[in-house]
């Protein structure tokens, strides 16, 4: 059997979310990552890295960074890439074969359920001016 690193499979949702997925039988992790088509050079400059920071502050389920951090330790997951690059942003994450379901949940928590917090929010604008 010739392994392509470099070869996914492409699905596409109903929503419109293109899919992209490689099944490694040998593998005892499973990587979810989303890659959202907006960058540092589309908008204002520095908002989709400030939404970047935000989203792993707090939301619905996760009233801060150590309880999101609580949970992924208790399954054996990371948090892979949370970044903003000019052209896109990406969240990932790396949890053990068997915790799909709970790798889904917590990507779809920071996408879908985050919760902004006046004070953190002016603190992460000023980190955020500081970094561009």
């Amino acid at each position: 059997m010739n392994f392509d690193p470099y070869k996914f499979t492409e699905q596409k949702l109903k929503n419109g979310i293109k899919l992209l997925y490689k099944e490694l039988p040998y593998a005892s992790q499973l990587r979810l990552s989303v890659v959202l088509d907006v960058g540092g050079l589309d908008g204002r400059p520095g908002l989709s890295h400030l939404v970047e920071h935000m989203v792993a502050k707090k939301t619905k389920n996760f009233p801060n960074t150590q309880s999101m951090d609580v949970y992924l330790e208790e399954r054996g997951a990371t948090r892979t890439e949370l970044y903003t690059s000019v052209f896109h942003s990406e969240l990932g994450v790396q949890f053990p074969i068997g915790y799909e379901k709970e790798a889904t949940f917590f990507v779809a928590e920071l996408l879908e359920r985050v919760e902004i917090d006046n004070d953190i929010l002016e603190r992460e604008k000023r980190i955020v001016l500081e970094e561009i």
